[in-house]
């Protein structure tokens, strides 16, 4: 029997080899590259890190599950904006990456907003609300809890720059980490009266 493992994909391998005890040193290294290679075959399009539960992927193959065949599914929020807390953002957040999380977390900032949201949510959607007293611009940026990305195009969720005063809104969705936390960076510039973030929904 061959101690060194052919597969080409990860269900063709062989827990039983090598056989105990019978392993050449020659053949460790073989071992070593066909097992890479068989991952790299099963997986040719991971390129990056996939955050998906075994729940939500799961979903897309198991007619058991709920919601079966769909990878996310929305559930709006039952209030409305004037029934929800809302985080004031001006003022509590300048310039650099603060996290924002649910009551009882270890966040920075508390947004009561986040409090119902369950903990196998993958994301939530947020409405930011600003009010002008005059012309300004708004500047947003959303990271995952812990990153290093810095303030970049790649995650900017928000920018508003009324040419007038006046009330604007947008929506964006924001990826949470297992405790519900995200971090953001806002950035002002002119006379804002107020700026908001409001929870409106989340994905299962």
């Amino acid at each position: 029997m061959s101690n060194v493992d052919t597969a080409t994909y990860i269900s063709e391998m062989d827990p039983n080899i090598p056989t105990a005890g019978v392993q050449r040193i020659s053949e460790l290294d073989d071992n070593q590259r066909n097992i890479k290679q068989a991952i790299v075959n099963t997986l040719p399009n991971f390129n990056a890190a996939v955050n998906a539960t075994p729940t939500q992927l799961n979903k897309l193959v198991d007619p058991s599950l709920a919601n079966f065949g769909e990878p996310a599914v929305f559930v709006p929020k039952a209030n409305n904006d004037a029934l929800l807390t809302g985080f004031e953002l001006e003022g509590a957040i300048i310039g650099s990456f603060e996290s924002i999380g649910p009551t009882g977390s270890a966040a920075t900032n508390i947004n009561p907003d986040l409090d119902d949201i369950p903990a196998e949510a993958q994301g939530v959607v947020f409405k930011l609300t600003t009010d002008f007293a005059s012309s300004g611009i708004v500047t947003a940026y959303i990271r995952d809890t812990g990153s290093a990305v810095g303030s970049t195009q790649d995650n900017n969720v928000a920018y508003q720059a009324p040419a007038s005063a006046g009330f604007w809104s947008s929506e964006f969705y924001v990826s949470l980490d297992g405790a519900n936390t995200f971090e953001m960076s806002y950035a002002s510039i002119g006379t804002i009266s107020s700026a908001k973030l409001y929870v409106i929904g989340y994905y299962l």
